[in-house]
């Protein structure tokens, strides 16, 4: 929409359907519509991103908030019963959600990189 705007904008001060120059009226008219279509467009198109980001905010929150439950409830495990044997199994635990929240950081940190390099 914005590429569309300049290409018109630059138009010579001619009329696109003839060959007559604008009225200087006619051009602030147009140039007017093209300004509002653009400030509408951006609005739009900033909105739709925003409510995206705050999408994907709350998943990656939600996402990364189960791992740590695991962990802090293993560890809270851990703590209370240190006179049993076997403290593999929530150990096991505790590196597996370790694990799976340190995943998906990285997939987060390679799409942010992703979006600085095609962006």
């Amino acid at each position: 929409m914005i590429r569309e705007y300049q290409l018109l904008s630059t138009g010579g001060g001619r009329s696109p359907l003839e060959d007559e120059p604008l009225e200087p009226h006619e051009r602030a008219i147009l140039t007017q519509s093209f300004d509002q279509a653009v400030c509408q467009a951006s609005a739009a198109y900033f909105l739709v991103y925003s409510g995206i980001r705050e999408q994907f905010t709350a998943g990656l929150t939600h996402d990364l908030r189960n791992p740590l439950t695991a962990i802090r409830s293993s560890a809270s495990l851990i703590l209370k019963h240190t006179e049993q044997v076997d403290l593999t199994r929530w150990a096991a635990l505790i590196l597996e959600s370790v694990d799976r929240a340190d995943s998906m950081i990285r997939d987060l940190l390679d799409a942010s990189q992703l979006r600085w390099v095609n962006g």
